[in-house]
């Protein structure tokens, strides 16, 4: 089986395994090493059924996979999980109801 997919524990610390509070729009995949594309798509579809919560529904297909031959220097095999998703929306929201606050208060009004 293919070692590394997005849901499994990764050793990075810049990976998290979940978004909080949103859901994948859309990911890129790239695989480096010795697998079969066949062997790729099939783990991904799996995990991507199994995960369905976390993808939105309204864009269908939205895994794009690759395969690159050639390993990492030190490793057999590698994977890196790029995704676009929707947990900045929460961000978002906040800024817009402090915004409302500010602006029923008048804060950022100067007068002359």
């Amino acid at each position: 089986p293919i070692p590394c997919v997005p849901w499994q524990s990764q050793t990075s610390g810049q990976y998290q395994r979940r978004v909080h509070g949103g859901k994948y729009m859309a990911a890129s995949l790239i695989f480096r090493g010795k697998m079969s594309t066949q062997e790729v798509d099939e783990n991904i579809e799996k995990r991507q059924t199994a995960n369905s919560d976390d993808f939105v529904e309204w864009i269908p297909n939205n895994m794009k996979t690759s395969v690159v031959e050639v390993p990492p220097r030190d490793y057999r095999q590698s994977c890196t999980f790029a995704a676009n998703t929707t947990a900045l929306k929460g961000i978002f929201q906040r800024l817009v109801t402090q915004f409302g606050a500010m602006y029923k208060r008048k804060a950022f009004l100067r007068s002359r």
